[in-house]
Order: C-alpha cells, then structure tokens, then sequence
C-alpha cells in the first residue's frame, strides 16, 4: 500500500510538471500570437521594457530610438514614406503611412558637407591652375621675361594650406610674376619627374635664365620665400628664349609645334 502510495505521489507530481510545462507553452504562444498581432497593426513588436523591437523578416531601414539618436536601430518600413530635410540638419523627418496609421520618425542622412576650396579662394589674376605638363610647359613659355614662381601643393596638406594665403599676399603685391598652383594629386607623374618629394615646394623660373631656385616653404620658413622673390624679381633682360625643360624633353610648347607642323 506504501508503495502504491509513493507510486501515486510520484505520477502525481511528474503530471503537475506536465501541466506547468504546458501552460508555459501555452503563455509562450499566446504572447507570439500577441506579437504577430502587435507586428500586424503597427509593423513593430514590443519587448517586455517596452521598446520598439526590430522584426528581421521585413524590408529594414536605419532609424533612431528615442533618446539614443547616436546609435542607430533597424526598424520595419511602411509602403508610403515622405521625407522632409533641412539643410542645417543632419537627420530627416519621415512620415510613413501603412497599415491605416500614419506616424513620424527620424532617419540618419548624409551630412551634406561642402568642402572648402581653400586653394582656389581670392586668388588674384596672376595665378593660375595647371592640370597637365603641358599645360606647364606652356605657361613657362607664355611667361617670357617674367618671374615665374610655381607653387607645388595638396589639398590635403595643412602647411600648404597655412602659407597659401600668404602666396596670395605675394602675388598681389607683385603683379608683374606669375604664380602657378600644380595639384601634387593631380599631377603626380610630372611632380615625381620634377623631383617633387616635400610639399608645399616652390621653383622658381624665368625666361632664358631657366630654373632659379627649388626648395621647401612653410609659414616657419616664409622670409625664404619672400627674399627668392625680392632677389630673382629685379630689372633685367634676357638674350634668348626660355630654356626647354630638362624634365621634359620631348614637350614642347604649343605655339612652337603649330610653327614646326
């Protein structure tokens, strides 16, 4: 009888964890079913802090939670979206319609940054941009008898950036020189015949007297710079055309070509 009694008490007990593991089955799918539902009306499903949760078998989209507009989160899109941006922001306003509600949410966009041509600012008739080697032997060319003075930058350069404005102060008060800018990024394989090596870097030339002077500038070495211009940008007077460049044999200037063709 004892033992048919424990035999009992032990069926009994293995039938109430039976039990409880069913309701807990059943809590667990009521609550999915309650998600489906929730998923089905707004195209969210909520987490027990109640915060939106992300559903992974929907089109995604980058959003932001609230409070949290640094760290980004995935949320399910909604057929109709109408995006209003203004340029002073970095996020998007976003009506969406879908599912007979129409709610408003936040989205990361491009921050729309225009970048500062510092190279190209309050730059003075006697500057001018080369793009090409010919382009260079040209200019040397058109220059005759005055200075000519090349500047070797990039955009990317922070002491280049630091002197240019006093290039410019020189320029203007110079009016008779010619001051050329040569993008290193643009013009590396010329840069690297020239023996381009150190930016910002500066040659100077002019007429038949050819190459004056090459060296390296910065605003700690700017007297340099000012003294080659004060000493090279005398009176004087040459007795022939400019020199071919060493450099560049085979380029010639393109008013000599149209007379040999």
């Amino acid at each position: 009888v004892d033992e048919t009694r424990g035999g009992g008490s032990a069926a009994c007990g293995r039938s109430t964890s039976s039990t409880r593991a069913r309701d807990a089955l059943g809590g667990i799918q009521a609550k999915v079913a309650e998600e489906r539902e929730e998923r089905g009306r707004t195209g969210h499903a909520r987490n027990t802090r109640g915060t939106n949760m992300a559903i992974a078998t929907r089109p995604v989209a980058w959003t932001h939670r609230k409070g949290m507009k640094d760290k980004p989160r995935r949320s399910s899109t909604c057929t109709t979206t109408t995006t209003t941006t203004t340029p002073s922001s970095s996020y998007a306003s976003v009506w969406t319609k879908g599912n007979g509600r129409t709610r408003q949410t936040h989205v990361v966009r491009a921050r729309e940054t225009t970048r500062e041509r510092w190279w190209e600012k309050n730059c003075p008739p006697n500057m001018k941009d080369i793009h090409s080697t010919q382009e260079f032997v040209d200019a040397l060319a058109e220059a005759g008898e005055k200075l000519v003075i090349v500047d070797f930058f990039a955009t990317w350069c922070g002491a280049c950036r630091a002197l240019f404005p006093k290039v410019v102060e020189i320029a203007e008060k110079n009016e008779d020189i010619v001051v050329l800018k040569v993008n290193f990024d643009e013009n590396k394989p010329m840069c690297k015949s020239l023996g381009i090596k150190v930016l910002p870097f500066f040659h100077f030339y002019r007429g038949a007297s050819g190459k004056l002077a090459a060296f390296s500038a910065s605003m700690s070495k700017l007297k340099r710079l000012e003294d080659a211009v004060s000493i090279h940008n005398t009176a004087r007077c040459s007795l022939g055309p400019p020199p071919a460049l060493q450099e560049f044999p085979d380029v010639a200037p393109a008013k000599e070509a149209e007379h040999a063709n």
